[in-house]
């Protein structure tokens, strides 16, 4: 006989809204899945990652090859695993606050994002990391980030991946999964500020406000 089915979460959708999404607690956390090599792409754009290929027959005869990767889901909410909370403050303070004067320090940091408990309200923190749940790099969506344009709301804050691990798709998966979290949330747009727009502008987000030479205000539209 084959085994009982036991139901482990359900989701509901709506046009451009996902309207209910429930997962037993103790089914929760990172998911993972089998894709084939052509859908391979999409899943990693989604924040999933490669961790086994395998192949599988197919067909009458069971004479046709698939390539199959098993993949495992490489972005998630940090509230997930609190663990990394001080690991994601300490990694936010080196790369943006440690020589800045009068800035944020690590206890800042780590208070605030003591504060993102909840997938359904600001802020969020979302992580990456990697098959063997090691962290990876951090991005975040919060009210503001700037005290001389507080009229923009909200923004994508503290973007940043471990040095040794840059060039991967870590950070662009990352902002695809935060743009994914500001719709389902509703949000039509997001601004954020950049020193490097090139990697922004790839993933879709235009040009708000140029700055200085260096620097510059970004905004995704979401709608």
């Amino acid at each position: 006989m084959p085994a009982p089915i036991r139901v482990l979460g359900f989701v509901g959708a709506e046009p451009l809204e996902v309207s209910l999404l429930f997962v037993r607690p103790e089914a929760a956390g990172p998911l993972k899945l089998v894709a084939t090599r052509n859908s391979q792409a999409f899943y990693e754009r989604l924040g999933f990652v490669p961790m086994q290929r395998c192949e599988t027959l197919r067909g009458r005869a069971q004479d046709t090859r698939i390539e199959l990767i098993h993949m495992r889901q490489q972005v998630m909410h940090l509230c997930q695993r609190p663990q990394h909370g001080d690991a994601v403050a300490r990694m936010i303070y080196q790369e943006f606050w440690r020589d800045v004067t009068n800035g944020m320090s690590e206890a800042d940091l780590q208070a605030h994002l003591r504060t993102a408990t909840d997938p359904d309200r600001l802020p969020l923190c979302l992580i990456a990391v990697d098959a063997d749940g090691q962290l990876l790099g951090t991005v975040n969506l919060i009210d503001n980030d700037d005290s001389q344009r507080t009229h923009l709301w909200p923004w994508l804050a503290a973007m940043v991946v471990l040095e040794s691990q840059r060039g991967r798709g870590i950070g662009s998966a990352l902002v695809r999964s935060l743009l994914l979290e500001a719709r389902r949330l509703g949000l039509s747009r997001l601004y954020f500020g950049t020193d490097g727009p090139g990697f922004y502008t790839r993933l879709g987000a235009q040009l708000h406000e140029q700055v200085s030479e260096t620097f510059c205000v970004m905004r995704f539209e979401l709608g």
